[in-house]
């Protein structure tokens, strides 16, 4: 059952992953799930930030994003790969 669970957790694709109601619903939290202590958020969690065009070059670009979250310093250095939305890669490439 724990195997089951996380495999739909852990899809890729966002639109593939188990809901967190189902999740939460799922016969292995059965045993420790408290629903008297659950709290339902005033606002819907924005996950915006899943629904970006990813090519090896917008991953690249991501992950340099973040690393230089951490060490701005950095952001200054010349890196041959930058974030293309979906409609600018469409454009290059005809």
């Amino acid at each position: 059952d724990a195997i089951g669970l996380l495999s739909k957790m852990l899809h890729f694709h966002p639109k593939h992953r188990i809901s967190v109601e189902d999740a939460l619903n799922h016969p292995y939290l059965a045993k420790v799930r408290i629903e008297e202590y659950e709290k339902i958020a005033d606002k819907k969690l924005d996950m915006e930030f899943e629904d970006i065009h990813l090519s090896k070059e917008n991953l690249q670009a991501k992950i340099w994003e973040e690393i230089c979250y951490f060490r701005p310093e950095w952001k200054s250095l010349k890196v041959p790969f930058k974030y293309t939305s979906k409609e600018e890669s469409e454009k290059e490439s005809a």
